[in-house]
């Protein structure tokens, strides 16, 4: 099982550095999971680079896919204190965030990112990477 940041999903959809790894992790994994802020982000840099209609396609194929969660609240505090040690982009600091709580029920649980500021955070908690966005 993964869990995805924009980074990674962006580049199954459109030819980026680290699409070939994004697609290959993509086939390797049985469930996808991702913090529900995904899909603004997604759409965001889709917006921004004018894609055609079927770009916005696969876009709506893989979304479907993800099992989202949602960040409520009453955890945004908890979420701030975590990020005071990482100093992560607020984005960066909720899908970790989100990642780490979901790792709770689902201990099996990958994160995939191919943002390095994020993986420096995630190695500095100690939390799993899938193999494959350290070749990427």
């Amino acid at each position: 099982m993964t869990f995805w940041d924009t980074s990674a999903v962006i580049p199954l959809i459109m030819e980026e550095p680290h699409s070939a790894s994004a697609i290959e992790i993509w086939q390797d994994s049985e469930a996808y999971w991702a913090w529900d802020w995904v899909h603004v982000e997604g759409e965001a840099a889709l917006t921004r680079q004018s894609r055609t209609p079927e770009i916005w396609k696969q876009w709506l194929f893989i979304s479907q896919q993800i099992h989202c969660v949602s960040l409520q609240p009453h955890q945004h505090a908890s979420l701030r204190m975590m990020n005071r040690g990482l100093g992560l982009r607020a984005a960066d600091a909720g899908h970790v965030y989100v990642f780490d709580r979901l790792l709770e029920v689902l201990p099996d649980l990958m994160m995939v990112s191919f943002d390095q500021e994020m993986l420096d955070a995630l190695d500095q908690l100690g939390l799993p990477v899938h193999p494959g966005c350290r070749t990427g």
